[in-house]
């Protein structure tokens, strides 16, 4: 038996932060920065930027489930890998052939969107649900923080190759491409996908009482996990994930729209490209403590809660982007949005995997995630036409904060699912 100290797992998540460094921290900052650059350069209006990122966020929503399916049928590595392709084709297609409204919403929105749900959080954290029990929380949030590092890292790098390059937004595309065949390499080597192909056990534990003793520890640390895998049907039936679904609605909303609209927004408010930079480097660096602060604690206290306290930070900053003008807002928005949108992630995937186990998981954050990013497609089309034909981003701002604020109450009251007990008239007539 392999010791802990040879436990893949946390090799696995190094690996795993290195690929959504690359497919998610700077393709999407690529799209936030550059696309704002090159909405100037081609003359694009505000709908139409809104709508490239409302049907990147629906692609992503949209196949969600579809991917989590290639998840179980082909594994985590050849997902990966195919989303790493797609990401490095569309890339490629952003720096050679977009110059029209209609070209960026088929390549960003499209293609882009495929490679970034295909290659991105989804079939990382199904392998990393695989390899760990009870450092779950701590495994989510680490492999989170990758985008958020990225989006540390992308801001000033990508204005200061846009700028030097005499506003050439292109080269943007050329770097996010690089890494996308970076990582393509890191799951073609890398990824493995689950211990037994090593013949390990999940936590590097020593045996299967570790593994059942540590699901069965939940109640005296407060945080509910329930020992047995649901399927995918038990799962669907229960009040506590559709409230869950619910709820998350205004996470996906406000995430979406700030990445599609915050970098036009803070322009309007004649802030300077230093001073957007810094404002965003600062957003990542507060979302990086966000998903750190979930790895702390939440094997230890109750993920909803944390998600619950997520939600209402995240309207507060909503609210403070939209007066980004004053000093103080500039400064204060960053902190809020960063660490409600950072600690909201890595506690809903924990919450999931707490609740439901191993069989369904990868299909229900296929699930809340079509929910979260097709709501906030939504807000980012709404987003752009409303600046378009009221000259304001308030009607779009307003009910996202809203939607956060009620999220909040919701989490609050909903409870752990309780799974029900087999029909014994059932199990007769099914010979069992």
């Amino acid at each position: 038996m392999k010791t802990e100290a040879s436990f893949y797992g946390w090799k696995l998540v190094a690996v795993l932060w290195l690929i959504l460094f690359a497919n998610m921290g700077f393709p999407m900052i690529s799209g936030s920065v550059a696309n704002a650059y090159m909405a100037s350069d081609l003359h694009l209006s505000r709908t139409t930027v809104g709508l490239a990122f409302a049907i990147f966020t629906w692609v992503v929503g949209l196949l969600a489930p579809f991917v989590a399916l290639l998840v179980n049928k082909k594994g985590v590595r050849f997902t990966l890998l195919l989303g790493s392709l797609f990401l490095l084709a569309g890339c490629i297609f952003m720096a050679l052939f977009v110059h029209t409204g209609a070209q960026l919403i088929a390549v960003f929105g499209v293609l882009i969107g495929l490679g970034a749900i295909t290659g991105g959080l989804l079939p990382a954290v199904a392998g990393i649900n695989r390899w760990f029990v009870k450092r779950k929380a701590r495994a989510f949030s680490i492999i989170a923080t990758a985008a958020a590092a990225g989006a540390i890292v992308a801001p000033p790098v990508l204005i200061y190759l846009i700028q030097s390059s005499h506003g050439n937004w292109r080269i943007a595309w050329w770097l996010s491409a690089a890494l996308a065949a970076a990582a393509a390499l890191l799951a073609a080597l890398f990824v493995k996908e689950s211990p037994a192909d090593l013949g390990q056990l999940p936590d590097g534990s020593a045996g299967a009482a570790d593994v059942a003793a540590a699901a069965a520890s939940g109640n005296r640390l407060r945080v509910y996990r329930n020992s047995e895998d649901w399927t995918l049907a038990e799962a669907l039936r229960t009040p506590a994930l559709w409230w869950t679904i619910v709820a998350g609605l205004g996470f996906g909303a406000g995430f979406t729209l700030f990445a599609a609209h915050a970098v036009l927004h803070l322009r309007d408010q004649g802030l300077s490209p230093a001073q957007i930079a810094s404002s965003l480097s600062l957003y990542a660096l507060l979302n990086l403590c966000g998903m750190l602060f979930v790895g702390a604690i939440g094997d230890h206290i109750e993920p909803r809660l944390i998600l619950s306290l997520s939600m209402l930070v995240e309207g507060i900053g909503l609210l403070m982007l939209l007066r980004a003008s004053s000093a103080a807002n500039l400064y204060l928005y960053p902190v809020f949005l960063g660490l409600g949108i950072g600690a909201a992630s890595p506690s809903t995937l924990a919450l999931l995997a707490n609740w439901f186990g191993n069989k369904p998981y990868a299909s229900l954050v296929g699930y809340i995630s079509a929910a979260g990013f097709t709501f906030g497609a939504i807000a980012s089309y709404g987003a752009g036409y409303a600046y378009d034909h009221f000259h304001s981003y308030a009607l779009a701002f307003y009910p996202c904060s809203l939607c956060c604020f009620l999220g909040f109450v919701i989490l609050l009251f909903v409870r752990p699912p309780v799974r029900r007990a087999p029909n014994p008239l059932a199990m007769a007539a099914a010979g069992k």
